[in-house]
Formats: C-alpha cells, structure tokens, sequence
C-alpha cells in the first residue's frame, strides 16, 4: 500500500512538473525589417564611395522558397551601379517580417547610403 501511494505522489509531481515549465516555440519573427536586412548585409558599391552626397537607390526583388532574393531590379541610371548591387543581391538569405501573400510576390526597399565622413587628420597619441 506504501509503495502505491509513493508511486502515485511521484508520477503526480513528475506530471506537474513536466507542464510547469512548457517548451516554447522560438519566434521565428525577425526583428528588422526587409530594408534593415538588406542594409545590414549590403556594403557600399565602388560608385558611390567617391560621392560626397548620400544616395537612395530603390530595389525590387522576389524571394524563392528558400527566402534568397531572385530577379533584382536596381532603378539607377549607372550600369556599374546596377551590376554592383545585383552581384550583392543575388541569392542573399533574407527573413520576410509578414507572412508571404502569394508565391510571386515583389518587394521595394529603399536603400540609403550615406556619403563617407571626412574627418582630416587625427590626433597624434
């Protein structure tokens, strides 16, 4: 009789145990949106680091079943420009903020690259 009560106290405690703490799902959401992660992973072309003035370049892009950009559109009017961003473009990973509205869908994002600030010289140590 012992035994059974022991048993059943401890396989009570072991099943209040075992819901107390339930496992969560990790939030698969990101934090940053489509344009945060392209700026994060974007560097800045060849064209636009001798500009003294800051630039907005405007991309549309799909994304295929495994969230890579596909078909990249850059509207500049600098060919170099545009082959620049489209080698940086092509087939980098991003996590849609929204859940996706149909296969095809297009993406703009807006990218801003500012012009490099000159400092002049340092100071010695």
């Amino acid at each position: 009789m012992k035994t059974l009560v022991f048993t059943m106290i401890l396989s009570g405690l072991l099943a209040a145990g075992a819901t107390a703490n339930p496992v969560k799902k990790p939030n698969t959401t990101p934090k940053a949106s489509v344009e945060q992660q392209l700026a994060d992973r974007l560097t800045v072309p060849k064209a636009l680091r001798a500009s003294r003035e800051n630039s907005v370049v405007v991309v549309q892009f799909r994304l295929d079943e495994r969230n890579r950009v596909k078909n990249p559109q850059i509207f500049t009017g600098d060919q170099s420009l545009n082959d620049e961003l489209t080698q940086q473009l092509m087939n980098l990973r991003l996590v849609p903020t929204e859940p996706v509205a149909y296969v095809e869908q297009v993406y703009t994002a807006r990218l801003r690259f500012r012009a490099p600030q000159h400092m002049g010289t340092l100071a010695s140590r």
